[in-house]
């Protein structure tokens, strides 16, 4: 929004600058044309400048985020990253790519974690109990790699697994 009033100011301004015939006045209008760019300009850089800065303050919130917050908490945030940082200039994309994606990356895997999880407790009690004992060390390998919430929702499950096998009854 700014820029398109920067833009109807400059043409407003030119416009007027090759219209009138007083030298005094072009020299004005020239004064203030000069005025708008450098104040546009300006204003265009501390908002670019914002951006990043807005962005780099939601990464460093989001890796604290995902190990305790729920998936869908997770993604709701990459979301607003990911939206601030398609604003950013093709520099600042380049600087901050590599965080990005990272965020990405370990949403990912938690979301590969909890599928696993829920694949893993349906599983839970069939097979032998040597295949059970398997299948429950991998359903803790997974449940580790969830963040703090999500481990909470599958706690009642996974000890009721651990029960059952410490029982040895399916």
């Amino acid at each position: 929004m700014p820029f398109i009033l920067v833009i109807l100011v400059l043409a407003v301004l030119a416009v007027f600058y090759f219209k009138v015939e007083s030298e005094s006045i072009k020299t004005l209008l020239l004064s203030l044309l000069i005025i708008v760019v450098l104040f546009g300009g300006g204003t265009m850089l501390m908002m670019l400048l914002q951006r990043a800065t807005k962005l780099r303050k939601r990464l460093k919130e989001m890796e604290t985020a995902l190990s305790q917050e729920p998936l869908d908490v997770l993604k709701s945030k990459y979301l607003e990253i990911y939206a601030i940082y398609m604003k950013l200039s093709e520099k600042e994309k380049q600087n901050l790519y590599a965080r990005v994606t990272k965020v990405r990356g370990q949403i990912e895997e938690q979301m590969k974690a909890e599928k696993k999880v829920e694949q893993l407790l349906e599983q839970a009690g069939k097979g032998t109990i040597a295949e059970q004992k398997e299948n429950y060390d991998a359903l803790h390998d997974y449940y580790d790699k969830l963040s703090q919430k999500t481990q909470e929702k599958y706690y009642s499950q996974l000890m009721q697994v651990k029960e059952q096998l410490e029982k040895g009854t399916p």
